[in-house]
This record gives C-alpha cells, structure tokens and sequence, in this order.
C-alpha cells in the first residue's frame, strides 16, 4: 500500500521549473524540481483540494515531452504532496458504493476519524446503523498507520480480531521494494470536516 497513485481530472493545472546549479542538466532533462499546483485533481478516486505536487531531483525524458507530449519521469529523489480531502467527497464515494440505499456521515476531531452510516436492508427488515472509530497514528515522513478502535453494526460490537488485519493497514513513507520514493509528509491535520495533508508546510517544498 503507497501513498500516490495515478494523478488525473486535474483542474487549472498549473507546472513550474527550478533547473539545477548546472547548466547542462537542462539539455539532459535534469531539474532540481518540478511543481505541479491545481485547484483540485483525483487520485485513488478521491477529489483532492487545493493541490500540488512537488517532484525533487527529478529527470524527465525530454523525447516524450516534445515530440509527443508526455511527461515521463525518469529519475525522482522525492515526492512532496499537498492537499485538502473534503469529508463530503468521501461521503459521496460512499453513497455511490451503497447505491444510494444508506445514509453516511464522516467527522474528524483529533488524531481521529468517526464514521457513521445507516444501511436500508430488503423488505421487511428495515435499516441497520452502523459506527467506527479510527485513530491515525502518523509519524511524520515515516508512515501513517490508521488503528480501527471500535467497529458496531446495530446492538452488536464486533471483537477486534474480526477486522483488525483486514482495516488497520499502514501507508509507508520512506522508499520500498515496490515504492522506490520518499514521499514527505510532515503534517497531517484533521478538521471536523476535512482532512489537510501538508497545508501548515506552505512554502516549505
């Protein structure tokens, strides 16, 4: 599990450029770093508010980029994202999953995350109410390691051995086998409302 994944649906997208020291990295596709910023874009099906991204040390193939207008990142020393996630596109991604037979509502106070959610279940047996609480336990630039304190699903808590390994799943931060990349974030702040990732590091990429 890492944390980006394919970046699209941006929104007045806008990309600067910081060369290195030497000038001669420039006909070799090499710059200190490139910014994409955008009022919003999707990663993971998630609306992201208010972003960026941040590539250091990166190489790019400048081949693509001219003749057929891609951008083909080569090399990267470091990722550093920014963003807002709005809790009621969640909510909505939710809704669309539920297909429209629930109710759910997500809130944020602290390190946690408290979700509640009624499902309409088929005639006769009416609606069952649903909730859970998550702490995010984050250790800045090392990992986020969400922890699922309480799961209910009507009259009934569900023992932890039951969900524990399927939910508390950690996003690492630091390059691995299958992520290669540093992807530096230092702060993690919950709203009732949202969640920011990066936005009290502003000026600081």
């Amino acid at each position: 599990h890492y944390p980006i994944y394919g970046i699209k649906q941006i929104e007045n997208a806008r990309i600067s450029i910081v060369p290195t020291d030497n000038a001669e990295d420039l006909y070799l596709g090499r710059y200190k770093k490139i910014t994409l910023t955008a009022d919003s874009a999707v990663s993971n099906k998630i609306r992201l508010d208010d972003f960026e991204l941040t590539f250091h040390d990166v190489q790019i193939n400048l081949y693509e980029l001219f003749l057929n207008g891609k951008l083909i990142l080569f090399e990267i020393g470091r990722l550093f994202p920014r963003a807002t996630i709005q809790f009621e596109t969640l909510e909505q991604l939710a809704l669309k999953e539920m297909k429209g037979k629930g109710d759910v509502h997500l809130e944020g106070e602290g390190d946690r995350l408290r979700l509640r959610a009624q499902y309409q279940l088929p005639s006769p047996l009416g609606t069952v109410d649903g909730y859970a609480e998550v702490k995010l336990n984050f250790e800045p630039g090392k990992s986020i390691r969400p922890h699922v304190e309480t799961v209910t699903v009507g009259p009934l808590k569900a023992r932890e051995i039951f969900y524990r390994r399927i939910l508390d799943e950690t996003i690492i931060l630091t390059p691995t086998a299958g992520w290669p990349l540093f992807t530096d974030i230092r702060t993690l702040n919950i709203f009732p409302r949202r969640l920011e990732i990066n936005q009290s590091s502003k000026g600081s990429s």
